[in-house]
């Protein structure tokens, strides 16, 4: 669920990014050049690393060389989300959301009730059950699947009943 609610918050900074809707506004432009840079850096030496994993024999030191390299990478890149949370937390809240836990969420739930959440994929789906003290997980069928009953289940409640 966790892993669903990231995806969710990701997908709400791609709308607004598509939207045209300026995220970086009163940001400091060195702190956004450097965070296009890292990010640059990052996805170059995971290109390097994909290429060199998928030779027959890779150069072992070079491997894990690059892997400490992205390892690198990626702890100066969360020293500057923090440094950009601690700057401008609005413009780190959006770029960076940090989805609720379960705790959290469980939390915003009265006793009377229930938090149902849906994720819909290509092979399977799932359904989780939230509710203040407990979660349950069920796997669903097929996005697919799922789509083509609801269509059916439209159209049959939608269609006039002659009595």
């Amino acid at each position: 669920m966790h892993i669903s609610e990231r995806s969710r918050a990701r997908g709400l900074v791609e709308l607004l990014t598509q939207g045209n809707v300026d995220i970086r506004k009163g940001i400091d432009p060195k702190l956004l050049a450097e965070e296009r840079q890292l990010q640059w850096r990052i996805d170059a030496r995971d290109k390097q690393l994909s290429e060199l994993l998928s030779k027959k024999e890779s150069p072992v030191q070079l491997v894990a060389t690059t892997k400490q390299q992205i390892e690198d990478l990626l702890k100066q890149q969360q020293d500057l989300k923090a440094n950009i949370r601690a700057n401008n937390f609005e413009y780190a809240a959006l770029k960076y959301p940090q989805p609720f836990t379960l705790p959290q969420i469980q939390q915003q739930l009265d006793r009377d009730s229930l938090l149902l959440q849906y994720s819909l994929g290509k092979e399977r789906s799932y359904l989780w059950v939230v509710t203040p003290n407990s979660l349950k997980s069920y796997e669903l069928a097929n996005s697919e699947k799922i789509n083509k009953t609801a269509t059916n289940l439209k159209q049959q409640l939608t269609r006039p009943h002659h009595y």
